[in-house]
């Protein structure tokens, strides 16, 4: 896991080039990373992450991805963390969810 990282700052940059390798993968299967699903990896860094700055952009990450996986994460984000930033980006992620534009359909 990213645990092993020196500093919070260095995972949130890892997870990023994560998310960014996300955007590129086109099927539904799940991709691992060190053994561990990648939408996995995200949820326990929203959850456990020291850095709010990082827990702002796993939350972000989890609304791009839309895993319904993380719905019920990012909902308890919303309502507890500490971190006005974080609340924000967890509630416009579970807005990503279930809004989708009238101009989309």
């Amino acid at each position: 896991m990213l645990k092993n990282e020196k500093s919070s700052l260095a995972r949130g940059n890892m997870a990023i080039a994560l998310i960014d390798m996300l955007r590129s993968y086109k099927t539904k299967s799940s991709i691992t990373i060190r053994g561990m699903d990648i939408v996995d990896l995200l949820i326990d860094m929203l959850k456990n992450e020291e850095s709010s700055q990082v827990r702002n952009n796993m939350a972000k990450a989890l609304g791009r991805i839309k895993d319904t996986r993380a719905v019920r994460p990012l909902f308890i984000a919303y309502m507890t963390d500490k971190d006005k930033g974080v609340r924000e980006s967890a509630l416009e992620s579970l807005k990503a969810y279930y809004l989708e534009p009238v101009w989309k359909k």
